[in-house]
């Protein structure tokens, strides 16, 4: 039987997986990775971490790409171009 500590844990895990599921919860990821992208692609090559940076944009491309599509739909706006 599962305690009440890990029926919370278990609670937790699932608001969790249900955030990121959301809109907002792709968007928080989806902008935490083009932070780390970019911060990980100016380091030196001798401390870049290529093949982690790979699979963040991996991860960005294929699950979450909303942050990029949002800055690109609002820099085109800003050179006042239709979308």
């Amino acid at each position: 039987m599962k305690s009440e500590h890990d029926l919370k844990n278990t609670q937790e895990d699932m608001r969790a997986i249900n955030f990121v599921r959301s809109l907002r919860g792709r968007f928080i990821v989806s902008h935490a990775l083009c932070i780390a992208i970019k911060k990980m692609e100016e380091e030196p090559e001798s401390c870049k971490e290529s093949s982690n940076i790979e699979d963040m944009k991996y991860l960005r491309a294929r699950l979450f790409p909303i942050y990029q599509m949002a800055e690109r739909g609002r820099e085109l706006m800003l050179q006042g171009k239709n979308l």
